[in-house]
């Protein structure tokens, strides 16, 4: 087991503890830098060929209902406190659509279905419903938007490795720490 950690008792319980003397330093700085340098402390920045990316031509399309600007929506996420309402975040699309067309795709697990369609039904633009049966799917679903607007989560971190725009929520985790 490795981890960066403070000079504490967590790190008598790890086999190669990363001893950090200054706990300020483990929120200072992304959380993917922290992480290589759990096995190399001299590297001072994430390299760009280890950005983690999909090769996109791996993935299968999906044909989106509508064409032009696409912004993917969740409404599924296990850090509910990372998340809009549906009612504020349906005003801020409804708004930014004065400006500006695009349609919406909504992701959601089978359960929060009917908050996925009660989202739907707040909007003044074209959007559609997606429940992805798999994450090759759920891949690909992300892949067919052009702007993700997700909480903290693994929509986040797909959508990242797609290299999609984000606006990401964070509630209790320091923006700059991730």
């Amino acid at each position: 087991r490795y981890a960066r950690v403070a000079n504490k008792f967590t790190s008598k319980l790890l086999n190669h503890p990363f001893i950090c003397s200054d706990i300020r330093k483990l929120h200072n700085q992304p959380i993917g830098l922290c992480s290589i340098q759990v096995f190399n402390q001299n590297i001072k920045e994430i390299p760009q060929n280890s950005y983690p990316l999909f090769d996109k031509n791996k993935i299968k399309q999906y044909e989106p209902k509508y064409s032009g600007l696409k912004i993917l929506v969740e409404v599924s996420n296990s850090k509910r406190f990372c998340q809009l309402s549906n009612t504020k975040c349906a005003e801020i699309l409804n708004e930014l659509y004065k400006k500006s067309e695009f349609s919406i795709l909504i992701s959601a697990k089978s359960h929060d279905y009917d908050k996925a369609a009660d989202l739907q039904s707040k909007l003044f633009m074209d959007s559609e419903i997606h429940v992805s049966p798999t994450i090759d799917n759920f891949v690909s679903f992300v892949n067919a938007s052009d702007i993700v607007l997700t909480g903290d989560g693994g929509l986040g971190h797909i959508s990242g490795a797609l290299n999609k725009k984000i606006v990401a929520l964070y509630s209790r985790t320091s923006v700059q720490h991730w």
